[in-house]
């Protein structure tokens, strides 16, 4: 009998993966059980083109009609469809920030631990000041979604310390014209309507040697949060937290001669957030779909980015050249609301409690990322050694401003304590309106040599090793004014530099052509930063909890171990296809940041963490017409040691890393006939469990980022229904979204705990609308 422990679940996959082939097989005597192989989908998670069922890599891959029937529109939606995959909101003073974890890797601060890629071009940065988390791109006219679970530093470098996400666009063709269009129309309850239009085409324009692709998008999200009067419940703003979203892109491949092709691209999004969607408990009731929130301020963000990228392509017979050159730049506006928080600080309890009082922070921030890649690999995949080697390069700037203004903060201090500011910190207001403002300009370079090779010991069975190594340098510089941070503005700098390694070894058995077996060990890492300073006279006692005298002035690099082993198979004349690993991860030197009691904060290396589970996910052709399809994913991703002492306890041994343990997905799909054409019904079921979070003995008055007032989110359940039908390549279909109105309160938050004010945000309530997508 197979232990639960992991090590040994590791050994009992393979019957695990194949038992279901089994049970299929005894059936397949059922005369509903009729040939319908499922299509396999060619996936480029190695960096070439293999078939999904070939990869020995745990990768959940969407194409284009999966995104169509799933109605997937957002980096969010996708990620809760996606086992091991969560999607994080985070929350301070009105603000947010976003992220996506693999398998419990994520963090709250330093550089990303998801790789987030365009085509070949990595898209992820650096949490600093206001950033608000990547910027997804939306989907549309996309020829497949590839989310690689587990760390991928050989191939895909810093940043894909927990996996990958891939967003690959179609490529013009020198051979065929091709064409997509889709626009949709919907209608939320006690909520605004939502529409959207979008049309793809590319052609030839000289057969064989010049083609292009060009696609534009956009679409309305319509509200369903009011913005009211906090004290009166009036509507100010109904349905404020609309969106609007706009894609263009455009691409042209030239084949100068049969061994080459050079491909220039250029994407570009803008996304426009009118409000925020978080709203108030005092004031909503979601079981009626009543949805409001009190700021004071209207909270919009505008994100804008556009990506040129030339890739070159050369074929050297027994090996192939690649060069992806690009260059990422992204510009972000958004007004958070801080008068709650400016309250709550000051006097106590978060309502205005002056005449007009508001304190807007206004926040902006730049990226640029400059990369080049160059990758030599074979190309013949029956051949014994294949191999790929490359060099890669980055350069990247990010600057980020944010001044909270707050004009009111004098009067309320006074208020609150008799005194004056000037008494207490020493200065005024910041430029006569400014509690705090802060400055801050990062600049990342990273060089990198890799190679990857995989050697055949016998036909079946291969042998698979990689290793990258990387030269990284992080210099910042920032600057903070205001009575809150210092009495004169401060402007300090800082640098780290480091050379990590990161090795990665595999076997693969193909037990024959439709069973793969592979174990893996894999390292990866995010490279580090550095801090500002913390003034030791407000926080000696603080960072003596944590065995500290002072702040760190640098970061180093953190870096996980990943064991897996896992199974796929086809069985069934391809009717059947079961996918399935475990895995283990040791997670070192955490980069967290750590809020001090005294007001400050800092990023340090500090703990680990260990992360266990499995995915699997299996479809199969239950009848000619009937597809199942079952994702499960598993996640126990925990701390293993106590951070701090005293009343600073960052984290402690057994806490959980705030991911989400299991997460199903039941997809059943029926094809039928109806009025002569091609129908179908399908279904979507989500489920994730509770996050557990800390254990219920913790002491608030301890741990100081525990509230028993703020659980995590509570079990889900999210269902969404469609049925269409196809005419000659146009799909038009009906969809009902959040079927059952589920609106739980997740991602709950205030701004101190004594506040009574509490925030949440929930799932979009029923939506109900009509898509049509056509394909040629």
């Amino acid at each position: 009998m197979c232990d639960t422990k992991i090590g040994l679940l590791l050994g009992c996959l393979p019957g695990l993966a194949f038992a279901p082939a089994v049970h299929a097989q005894q059936a397949s005597g059922d005369s509903s059980a009729t040939s319908s192989a499922l299509q396999e989908i060619v996936v480029t998670a190695t960096r070439r083109e293999e078939p999904l069922s070939k990869v020995p890599i745990s990768v959940s891959a969407f194409d284009e009609k999966t995104l169509d029937r799933l109605g997937l529109k957002s980096a969010a939606e996708l990620a809760a469809l996606t086992p091991g995959v969560d999607f994080a909101t985070e929350s301070f003073g009105g603000s947010t920030k976003t992220s996506i974890a693999i398998r419990g890797i994520s963090s709250n601060s330093g550089a990303g631990t998801t790789g987030i890629y365009i085509d070949d071009t990595p898209i992820q940065g650096r949490d600093i000041g206001q950033r608000f988390g990547p910027a997804y791109p939306q989907i549309f006219d996309l020829d497949r979604i590839e989310v690689l679970r587990g760390p991928q530093g050989t191939l895909f470098g810093a940043g894909s310390e927990g996996g990958t996400v891939r967003f690959i666009t179609p490529q013009p063709s020198l051979t065929q014209q091709s064409g997509y269009a889709r626009a949709e129309l919907a209608d939320t309850q006690a909520g605004a309507p939502s529409y959207e239009a979008g049309a793809a085409f590319g052609a030839p324009i000289v057969p064989e040697v010049l083609g292009f692709r060009v696609s534009a998008w956009y679409r309305r999200d319509g509200g369903y949060v009011d913005r009211v009067g906090f004290n009166t419940n009036a509507v100010i703003d109904p349905n404020a937290n609309s969106q609007n979203a706009s894609v263009f892109r455009a691409a042209l491949t030239f084949a100068p001669g049969a061994a080459w092709k050079i491909t220039p691209s250029f994407y570009y999004q803008k996304v426009s957030v009118h409000d925020t969607s978080s709203w108030w408990d005092s004031l909503s009731n979601p079981a009626g779909d009543v949805l409001r929130n009190g700021k004071v301020l209207q909270q919009p963000s505008d994100d804008k980015s556009y990506l040129p990228a030339l890739k070159v392509q050369g074929d050297l017979g027994p090996a192939q050249l690649i060069s992806v050159t690009s260059y990422f730049d992204r510009n972000s506006a958004a007004i958070a609301d801080y008068t709650n928080f400016e309250s709550a600080v000051t006097v106590g309890q978060p309502y205005p409690v002056l005449a007009g009082q508001n304190a807007p922070l206004f926040a902006h921030s730049q990226e640029s990322y400059l990369t080049q890649e160059l990758r030599l690999q074979s190309t013949d995949p029956a051949a014994r050694l294949n191999w790929s080697v490359g060099a890669f390069y980055s350069k990247n700037r990010q600057t980020s401003d944010r001044a909270v203004q707050d004009v009111f903060f004098p009067q309320l201090f006074a208020n609150a304590t008799g005194l004056t500011i000037e008494d207490v910190f020493g200065t005024g207001l910041y430029e006569n309106r400014y509690t705090f403002s802060e400055h801050f300009v990062t600049h990342d370079e990273q060089l990198a040599g890799f190679g990857e090779l995989t050697y055949a010991i016998f036909s079946r069975l291969k042998l698979t090793a990689g290793v990258r190594i990387a030269h990284t340098r992080f210099d910042f510089t920032q600057t903070d004014a205001g009575p809150v941070v210092n009495p004169t503005p401060v402007t300090t700098t800082g640098s780290q530099a480091e050379s990590p390694v990161t090795p990665k070894f595999a076997l693969s058995y193909q037990v024959n052509s439709d069973n793969l077996l592979y174990a893996s060990v894999a390292k990866g890492y995010r490279i580090g930063g550095g801090n500002a300073p913390i003034p030791t006279a407000q926080c000696r006692t603080d960072l003596a909890d944590l065995g500290l005298s002072a702040g760190p002035a640098s970061y180093k690099s953190d870096t996980v171990w990943s064991y897996e082993i896992g199974a796929k198979s086809r069985e069934l004349d391809g009717r059947l296809a079961v996918d399935v690993s475990a895995f283990h991860i040791n997670w070192n030197q955490i980069q967290q940041q750590v809020n001090l009691r005294c007001g400050f904060a800092f990023t340090g290396n500090l703990g680990a963490a260990t992360s266990n589970g499995f995915d699997l996910s299996t479809s199969a052709h239950m009848t000619r017409n009937l597809l199942l399809t079952l994702a499960v994913g598993y996640t126990d991703a925990k701390f293993t040691e106590t951070v701090g002492s005293g009343n600073d306890i960052v984290a402690s041994d057994g806490d959980t890393l705030g991911v989400t343990p299991w997460i199903v997905r039941l997809s059943p799909e029926y094809d039928f006939k109806l009025l002569g054409r091609s129908a179908y019904v399908r279904g979507d079921y989500v489920y994730h469990s509770h996050n557990p979070g800390r254990p219920a003995n913790q002491d608030p008055a301890v741990v100081a980022t525990y509230n028993p007032t703020i659980p995590l989110d509570p079990a889900t359940h999210l269902v969404n229904l469609r049925a269409g039908m196809l005419w000659d390549g146009l799909d038009v279909s009906f969809f009902v979204n959040n079927a059952f109105d589920s609106l739980p309160a997740l991602q709950r938050y205030h701004d101190i705990p004594p506040s009574p004010l509490y925030t949440n945000v929930t799932f979009r309530p029923r939506t109900i609308g009509i898509t049509a997508a056509y394909r040629f």
